[in-house]
């Protein structure tokens, strides 16, 4: 996981969606507790990730599993 995150791009909704994208392409999905466990770069709040998906037009938010509305 180590070079994933640019130093140039370290906003939470960014990590999220390169999170989401990451485990997508190896077809997981995560509630989003787990998902701020596992956020690139670190650990951020569930309640953060809960945000994020809703103001995403990339992300969808179905029965607590963040997913890639693509």
């Amino acid at each position: 996981m180590v070079g994933l995150l640019s130093s140039r791009s370290t906003a939470a909704p960014d990590r999220i969606r390169r999170t989401v994208a990451l485990l997508s392409r190896r077809g997981y999905a995560v509630n989003t507790q787990r998902l701020a466990d596992l956020c690139l770069g670190g650990a951020i709040s569930a309640d953060e990730v809960r945000w994020t998906a809703a103001a995403s037009p990339e992300l969808s938010l179905v029965e607590d599993v963040v997913v890639d509305r693509a």
